[in-house]
C-alpha cells in the first residue's frame, strides 16, 4: 500500500472515530447517556474525565463525560422473626394412688349375670376401643379418668364400670378376651387419677 493510501486509511479511521464521538456527545445532550456503552470505542472514551468537541472548542466549554458509577443495590432483608410463642398446656391436677389392679373380660365367668355387653354406667363395652376400668365409685366416680402403667400405653381411660369385689383402692382393667385378662393377673401399681 502506498503512503497516500495509508494516510487515506488513517484519515478514514479518524473520521469514523470522530463520527462515533460526535454521536456520543449528541446523545449526552439529549439525556440518553449510559445507553449502548458496551461499545469498545465508547468504553475507551468513558475512561477520560473530560472531552471537548470542535464545537465546544469554539465556545471553550468542556463537556464532562460520565464516569461509570457503581450503583449500590439495596436488598431488603426481612427482619428476623421471633419464633411463635407456644403457650404450655395447662397442667392437669392429678393424684397418684397405690392400687391393686386386676383384670376382667365380658364373659360370664368374669361378669356373671352382668355379662350383657354394657357397663354399669350404661356405656357399651366396645366404646373407647374397649379401654376402660371398673372402680369403687365412692372413691372414683363414673367418668373419672385414670392412667394405669402398662394398660392402653399409659393413656388415660375412663371409669365406666364397678364390681362387687372392686372396693377401695382396687381397679379392674377391661380386656375383650378372658385370655388377655388372665395374662394381666393382679398387680400393685401407682395409678394416676386426673382430677379435672
Amino acid at each position: 500500500m502506498s503512503k497516500a493510501g495509508k494516510y487515506f486509511a488513517v484519515l478514514l479511521l479518524l473520521m469514523a472515530g470522530a463520527a462515533v464521538l460526535a454521536s456520543y456527545v449528541s446523545s449526552l445532550k439529549q439525556g440518553s447517556a449510559g445507553e449502548g456503552t458496551n461499545s469498545p470505542v465508547l468504553a475507551a472514551v468513558t475512561a477520560s474525565q473530560e472531552f471537548s468537541t470542535p464545537a465546544a472548542k469554539d465556545s471553550d466549554e468542556a463537556i464532562p463525560l460520565p464516569v461509570e458509577q457503581q450503583t449500590a443495590v439495596s436488598v431488603a432483608v426481612p427482619a428476623p422473626q421471633s419464633p411463635a410463642r407456644i403457650e404450655p398446656a395447662p397442667r392437669r391436677r392429678t393424684v397418684t394412688l397405690r392400687m391393686l389392679v386386676t383384670a376382667y373380660c365380658p364373659c360370664p365367668k368374669c361378669c356373671g349375670s352382668w355379662s350383657d355387653g354394657k357397663t354399669a354406667s350404661g356405656k357399651s363395652i366396645w366404646a373407647n376401643g374397649s379401654k376402660f376400668v371398673a372402680a369403687d365409685t365412692r372413691l372414683l366416680p363414673f367418668g373419672r379418668m385414670v392412667s394405669i402403667p402398662g394398660y392402653h400405653g399409659g393413656q388415660a381411660v375412663p371409669v365406666w364400670d364397678r364390681g362387687a369385689k372392686i372396693k377401695g383402692h382396687r381397679l379392674d382393667v377391661f380386656f375383650p378376651s378372658h385370655q388377655q385378662a388372665r395374662k394381666w393377673g393382679a398387680r400393685w401399681l401407682d395409678v394416676t387419677v386426673i382430677l379435672d
